[in-house]
This record gives structure tokens, sequence and C-alpha cells, in this order.
């Protein structure tokens, strides 16, 4: 369940760090880093297959775990089958949601079908050459 992150995401999320440390987000900003400072990465050439089924099963897993912990802190149980409920639905609903965010259409680190191959885009930044 602890994947490692693409490089460029997680710059992307440092940036987004440091621009809500900026604008005076603290919360936003700490939240951010704490996030970033307890992933691991790997390189955005590195091959990697994680599908759809497997992002699910990842997101419910924490679902459960913060379900675990909310009954830890009342003190008392729920139902499993309620708290079951909760969790599948709305690991759905978070995936959604974000991917809505994102603007993503198809995950990115699907496997491939038969005949397909995955173009990898190069971008290249040039400095100031003044």
């Amino acid at each position: 369940m602890n994947r490692s992150i693409s490089e460029s995401i997680l710059k992307q999320v440092q940036a987004q760090a440091n621009e809500a440390k900026t604008l005076g987000f603290d919360k936003l900003a700490s939240a951010l880093n704490e996030q970033v400072s307890c992933q691991s990465s790997r390189s955005d050439n590195e091959e990697y297959v994680y599908t759809y089924a497997e992002l699910k099963e990842d997101i419910v897993a924490h679902l459960w775990k913060a379900a675990l912990q909310v009954q830890d802190y009342y003190g008392k149980t729920a139902d499993g089958r309620d708290i079951a409920a909760l969790v599948f639905d709305h690991a759905e609903d978070i995936i959604d949601e974000i991917r809505t965010c994102a603007r993503a259409q198809v995950g990115a680190h699907e496997p491939l079908v038969p005949g397909e191959t995955r173009e990898r885009t190069a971008i290249e930044v040039d400095g100031d050459d003044e």
C-alpha cells in the first residue's frame, strides 16, 4: 500500500506547498509538505504499472484505517457493515472527485493492451541565456 510517487508529481506538489506558504495558506502548505515528506519517489522514466483496481484497493485501505481511528477516538465501535458501505462508496467518490479536479481521464500507469505503446513526452526548459 505504500507506493512511490513520480518525481514530477512530487515536485509539482512541493511547488504548490511553497506557493501556499507564500500566499499565507499555512494549513494547506503544512498538509502538502507533510504528505511530500512521507512519500518515496521514482524516476518519471521508470516503468511503473498501477491499475485502477489497485488504486481503489489502496484508497479503501486508507479509509478503513481512518474509520478505525475515528472509532478509537470516540471509544465506540460502529457496525462493520455500515462502515463498509461508507468506505466503498466514498473511495469511488474520492477517486472521481480528484480525477475531475486534476482534469484526468485515464490512469497514466494502467497496463498496456496488446499492441499499445507508451508514449513519453520530454519537456525541456531553456534557461535565460542573457
